[in-house]
């Protein structure tokens, strides 16, 4: 499918990203944000007035929204849905409740429109060194149609299965690293204490008690100086909670995700919420 415009609704946080990787692969899109859009200007993007002028003049749309504005746009007091266009996508880039992506589904259907369930695995950072990962789900003709548009700021977009695997993909991979981020602050916090020297446990732990979280954050969390824009406590509790309650409904309650929680949640009462997921080792030591 060759389209003629994209457009991104929520052009902040991953959004800016991906403005700049459609730029630079010989896109311009459309861009909608309720605050400042100044840096998606800059970044040689479109800005439009309205959510509802961008899904006129845009035949994907990207969604870079949290559940809230997901709900506001479709469902709520900011209805886009006078301005859709018969065959128009929707990929919803973002993490929420997938009874609420459902519900949005079945809105835009009645408008002629798809929606696709595509949630981005991957921070600012990773998004801009073209290392974020797309799962598309829902209707697999409609997924690979705009498959091109998401590689040109993915290094893969695969498609994963029915409407909602996508977001239960995000999930578990999320879940995997709320808890792994907590045991790897621990395990740097020990090994400080104990007087180990950080560089020759990052070197020598074996392969099969190694965690992505600690080869690629351990050196940080050592260091003390944590920074901001590669991924926020904040960000993840918000992931977890949703996690937390799309389990619920299948009755079970996530004794180990739970207990990790407990320390984001004290991060940020520490003041944390926007510091990068490695101040966790602040809270665990």
């Amino acid at each position: 499918m060759t389209t003629s415009s994209i457009g991104i609704i929520g052009t902040g946080g991953i959004g800016l990203p991906i403005a700049r990787k459609l730029v630079a692969a010989g896109t311009v899109p459309f861009g909608y944000r309720r605050g400042d859009n100044s840096a998606f200007i800059e970044a040689g993007g479109r800005r439009c007035a309205s959510a509802a002028e961008l899904v006129e003049v845009s035949d994907v749309v990207l969604l870079c929204v949290p559940d809230a504005a997901l709900y506001s746009l479709f469902l709520g007091e900011a209805n886009v849905l006078a301005h859709v266009k018969a065959g128009q996508a929707f990929v919803d880039l973002g993490v929420a409740p997938i009874e609420l992506k459902l519900k949005v589904r079945d809105r835009l259907a009645s408008a002629g429109a798809i929606f696709i369930d595509a949630p981005v695995m991957g921070n600012p950072p990773l998004i801009d060194a073209g290392k974020a990962v797309v799962y598309m789900s829902g209707e697999e003709a409609a997924c690979r149609a705009v498959e091109g548009e998401l590689r040109k700021f993915a290094v893969a977009a695969p498609y994963v299965g029915k409407f909602g695997d996508g977001s239960k993909l995000k999930y578990v991979s999320n879940m995997l690293l709320a808890m792994h981020t907590v045991a790897a602050a621990e395990a740097i916090s020990y090994a400080k204490r104990t007087g180990l020297d950080i560089g020759a446990l990052l070197e020598f732990i074996p392969p099969i008690a190694q965690s992505g979280v600690l080869g690629v954050r351990g050196k940080t969390m050592a260091s003390g100086t944590y920074g901001k824009g590669a991924g926020s406590v904040s960000m993840l509790l918000d992931v977890v909670n949703v996690i937390r309650d799309d389990a619920s409904t299948s009755g079970m309650e996530l004794a180990f995700l739970n207990s990790a929680k407990a320390f984001y949640e004290k991060a940020v009462s520490k003041g944390l919420g926007e510091m990068n997921t490695e101040s966790l080792v602040e809270v665990v030591s």
